[in-house]
């Protein structure tokens, strides 16, 4: 079932097959899609379904809830609100007067905080779920004489910047701007074709600028690649003792050449 959705929402024009994910979570399935019209992509999902009921959407959970003055909220997922904008939080155990409707002040892509004084109230310890969900998109679509309501999530982009240091033991001159070109558009090429939810690997990144750099510098010569790589504004290193640079699981990473800075240094 699974391929063969994902071959029939692959055919749906304007979706882009690096953003299609199919996820099973026990005996229920989400569906990730990016581009494409929500109608004719609601319909290859029907189309590739005998019981819709089985389809979820994304859930924003509470990983925390801190003892502040104003209540620090951090998600599992990057939660998408802007300064300003109102959520409602329910099922939050423990510190249960941090349900309900609250305006945020927006820290970082997982965190924000409250106007509610949990200072001296009890401690969160567990459950939450924010709505409403941006990333969740629902449509009904008619075979007649029947509806179905076919629910999807809509991944968010993550912005991806980099900058990178290289240096070299040759004598010879090697051009910094050729090193720049060529490995900026290499390290484009790979960010931007990363599938929905799959993290950065710092030695795709490395191996990506090589072999675009090697008919400027042989690899043998180059002596420093250090990579600072940010998602969506924040510098994000491997995960210890590994190259894997891990985003949003149900987001794609997207750059651009303007955001990859590449210097001999």
């Amino acid at each position: 079932m699974s391929r063969y959705l994902k071959t029939l929402l692959g055919n749906v024009s304007g979706v882009q097959n690096r953003l299609v994910s199919v996820l099973q979570n026990g005996t229920a399935w989400e569906i990730i899609v990016g581009g494409g019209d929500p109608y004719q992509v609601a319909y290859a999902i029907y189309s590739a379904l005998f019981d819709t009921s089985t389809l979820i959407g994304s859930t924003m959970s509470v990983a925390s809830i801190s003892q502040a003055s104003a209540a620090i909220v951090t998600t599992t997922l990057n939660h998408g609100l802007t300064t300003g904008n109102t959520t409602t939080i329910s099922g939050a155990l423990g510190m249960t007067g941090a349900n309900g409707t609250w305006t945020v002040t927006v820290l970082t892509p997982k965190t924000f905080s409250i106007p509610y004084n949990s200072t001296s109230v009890p401690a969160y310890t567990g459950g939450g779920v924010l709505t409403p969900n941006a990333r969740n998109q629902s449509v009904t679509i008619t075979d007649y004489p029947n509806t179905y309501t076919i629910p999807f999530v809509v991944p968010p982009v993550q912005s991806v910047t980099i900058s990178l240091l290289w240096n070299t033991t040759s004598t010879n001159s090697v051009s910094a701007t050729s090193m720049a070109t060529l490995g900026s558009a290499a390290l484009v090429q790979y960010i931007n074709s990363i599938p929905v939810g799959a993290p950065m690997n710092l030695f795709e990144l490395q191996n990506a600028f090589q072999l675009a750099t090697v008919s400027v510098l042989q690899t043998a010569y180059l002596t420093r690649m250090a990579f600072t790589v940010s998602i969506n504004g924040v510098v994000t290193p491997p995960a210890s003792g590994t190259g894997v640079i891990a985003g949003d699981p149900e987001s794609y990473f997207l750059t651009n050449s303007t955001l990859i800075t590449i210097a001999q240094g």
